[in-house]
Order: structure tokens, then sequence, then C-alpha cells
């Protein structure tokens, strides 16, 4: 997604929850610079996300997003 995020995207933040971590990460994004700070979960884990800009292209964004998801299926 860093890479092929749209150029009318100006701000983004988000609440971040990756399989490899314990941890949960905050996401920010201004213009081209970004960072990821992380912490203790608190609650229940879960991805959020809000993105900020002109002229978006929801659908596209939408489909970026569900190619960073990971599926989780519990083997019985």
């Amino acid at each position: 997604l860093d890479n092929q995020i749209s150029q009318n995207v100006f701000r983004a933040k988000g609440i971040l929850w990756f399989m490899e971590s314990e941890r949960k990460h905050i996401f920010h994004l201004s213009g081209k610079r970004f960072s990821l700070d992380d912490c203790e979960w608190e609650n229940k884990k879960s991805n959020k996300i809000v993105l900020i800009g002109k002229d978006l292209d929801h659908q596209t964004i939408k489909n970026q997003l569900d190619c960073c998801r990971f599926s989780y299926r519990e083997e019985a």
C-alpha cells in the first residue's frame, strides 16, 4: 500500500494489527511522511484506518487495503 497509495491522499491515521506482532501499531501519514509507533493492546485487536484527501477512488483504496489483509482460519 505504501508504494501504491494515491497522491490525492493528504493525511491518514490508523490502528494496525500485524499477525507477526503482539503490539498495537499506530500509523500517521502526512503528505509523503509517515510514522509507525507501537504500544500494548488494551482492547480487542482490530484494524482501523481513516484517509483524508480529494477525489479519492474508494473502490481502488478498498481493494489495496484488502490485499494487505491476512485471512486466518482456525483449523478444527
